[in-house]
């Protein structure tokens, strides 16, 4: 009696198994691997776009206080403005008197105190005496106070007034006074053009502008610019003519 042949499974078969066993284990280490690849390259992705987006942001927000700090000293700028007061009918200017003013330029508040007895004028900044004069001047005529000011660079001006011209004195924060101008006399072409308030005005200097026997006398004409709190100019522009009584 013969013998079956006994049926395995062949060498070939074994190998084919093997291989088709080898990609199925690979397969899924292989789709984790990309997996991990394309969530590392997005998250990369991801800062840099953060990276790019906070740059353009940072500018704004840099520019800002910038834009907000210019508009706030626009703001300071427009809301100080120069203040004057007429005073030129108080009492002080017809005898013995003494009142008190609070000028105000926005930003800065002074007090001004003025004062005068029978022959003379006194007159405070803060309670500091600034100014006196005789309110009788053989040459002028009688003087009084015209007009007080508070500029918007914080200068006081106080300007007074007498038959024959206006004269305006300028002080400083440090109560100093840094010009005394007025007008030439017995001309009318030769006055103030400009109001108290203004940071210009041509004025002149001589004693007088006729001599003891009515003959005309040399005018030096210059122009008084106040350009900030603390700096001014004072430029030469020539000579002014002025007519004597008495001449044609």
């Amino acid at each position: 009696m013969e013998k079956e042949p006994k049926q395995g499974i062949s060498g070939g078969t074994i190998i084919i198994i093997m291989i088709i066993c080898i990609i199925v284990g690979m397969a899924p280490g292989y789709i984790l691997g990309e997996k991990i690849i394309n969530k590392k390259e997005a998250t990369t992705e991801q800062k840099e776009q953060k990276k790019d987006n906070s740059k353009e942001e940072a500018t704004p927000e840099e520019e800002q206080p910038k834009e907000e700090e210019n508009n706030n000293q626009k703001q300071e700028e427009t809301s100080k403005k120069s203040t004057s007061l007429d005073v030129s009918k108080d009492c002080f200017n017809s005898g013995k008197c003494e009142k008190e003013y609070e000028l105000s330029n926005g930003e800065k508040t002074i007090k001004v105190r003025i004062m005068s007895n029978s022959s003379s004028i006194y007159i405070y900044l803060n309670d500091n005496d600034i100014l006196q004069f005789n309110t009788s001047d053989p040459n002028m005529g009688n003087k009084s106070v015209n007009k007080i000011a508070l500029l918007d660079t914080d200068h006081l001006v106080i300007e007074t007034k007498s038959s024959a011209r206006k004269e305006r004195y300028y002080f400083d924060n440090n109560n100093s006074m840094i010009n005394h101008i007025f007008e030439a006399p017995y001309d009318t072409n030769n006055t103030f053009a400009n109001d108290i308030t203004s940071k210009e005005e041509i004025h002149y200097y001589s004693a007088l502008g006729c001599d003891s026997q009515g003959k005309y006398r040399s005018l030096y004409k210059y122009k008084f610019t106040i350009i900030s709190s603390t700096k001014y100019s004072i430029e030469y522009i020539g000579e002014a003519k002025t007519v004597c009584a008495g001449q044609s």
